[in-house]
């Protein structure tokens, strides 16, 4: 065991990011359970949807289900952002950090945060058109 594993810092990066990660699996978990009832409730089964249920104004309705996907999208992309940091965190407390795998890591981290970019810009656009 080396003294890095020791270090206060790095335990609660990783205890921190393990949280951050916990928060967005449940909000993946959510935002599938609000698009699944959005879906039940376009079918009629339960009636028709309430003006108050989403917040929208009725002509806007039928975006939600991309707003929402894409959500999920942004929120498994954060996700998997979150997930790569902690193995670099993780490859600190084992040994040097300065490798080629951790190389990898900050291209696929920044590759990630590209595809959020987009993601975020879809979700701006979708916004600002209704």
């Amino acid at each position: 065991m080396s003294h890095a594993s020791n270090d206060m810092l790095l335990r609660a990066s990783q205890f921190l990011l393990l949280g951050f990660m916990a928060i967005l699996a449940v909000g993946a978990v959510l935002i599938c359970l609000g698009l699944g009832t959005f879906v039940v409730w376009q079918t009629g089964l339960l009636g028709p949807i309430p003006d108050a249920a989403t917040g929208l104004h009725p002509a806007n309705a039928p975006e939600l289900p991309l707003a929402m996907m894409l959500a999920l999208i942004a929120t498994l992309l954060a996700f998997r952002f979150t997930q790569v940091l902690a193995q670099i965190v993780r490859s600190i407390a084992e040994s040097d950090p300065f490798t080629l795998v951790n190389a990898e890591r900050l291209r696929m981290m920044a590759a990630l945060a590209l595809a959020y970019q987009a993601v975020s810009a879809g979700l701006f656009f979708l916004g600002s058109a209704s």
